[in-house]
């Protein structure tokens, strides 16, 4: 009863309960059945300060608040209540007692920003996947070789003059129509192989 109102006969009623009666225009007390007039009921100040005096426990008691104050005090320690669940600052959508908040912007919320760990990009948790799947510094494994290779230097790695020994290579001669394709340890043989011939034939 926050707003208690009493009527003619003395009793004590809450404000959002009595209003509605009084709609009616003459009211009677739902106690005594006294007839009154809206004019007749008035705020009690008196009971106010009584009850907003009366020494209560934490909403949050059952979740380890250990406040104990008067009501009037409620709704300020409310406000700073570190048992209070609300809503993620960074608009995550996940509810959050309010003294854990700063773990979870740090290391739990889908929305905090990260720093790629390969460029000097920060970037949403939530979005790092997809960052990494176009990050230009980002090491990717060799299909040939499995080595980690940095993303924009894949194609120099698995190139002719690159440093994969497993990247397939067309043999420098294809444009004198040989079709051989293979590894560098692999080319290096068929070229000997190729000048050996070349060398019995002339």
């Amino acid at each position: 009863m926050r707003e208690p109102m009493m009527t003619r006969c003395g009793h004590l009623f809450c404000n959002d309960c009595v209003r509605p009666l009084t709609r009616r225009g003459r009211i009677v007390c739902p106690l005594c059945r006294e007839e009154q007039n809206e004019s007749e009921i008035f705020s009690s100040n008196y009971d106010k300060r009584e009850i907003m005096s009366l020494k209560i426990y934490c909403d949050q008691q059952e979740k380890g608040c250990k406040w104990k104050g008067e009501l009037r005090k409620r709704e300020r320690h409310n406000e700073t209540c570190g048992y209070a669940d609300v809503l993620c600052e960074n608009e995550c959508g996940e509810m959050v007692k309010r003294k854990r908040m700063g773990y979870h912007l740090k290391r739990v919320c889908m929305n905090r920003q990260v720093d790629c760990g390969y460029c000097n990009t920060t970037v949403t948790f939530k979005f790092r996947n997809d960052h990494h799947g176009k990050c230009e510094m980002f090491r990717l494994a060799c299909e040939y070789c499995g080595q980690g290779v940095v993303r924009r230097e894949m194609n120099e790695h698995v190139s002719k003059d690159g440093t994969c020994p497993n990247s397939p290579l067309e043999c420098e001669f294809n444009e004198a129509g040989c079709q051989f394709i293979g590894n560098r340890n692999e080319m290096t043989i068929h070229v000997q192989r190729v000048m050996l011939h070349l060398i019995l034939v002339f």
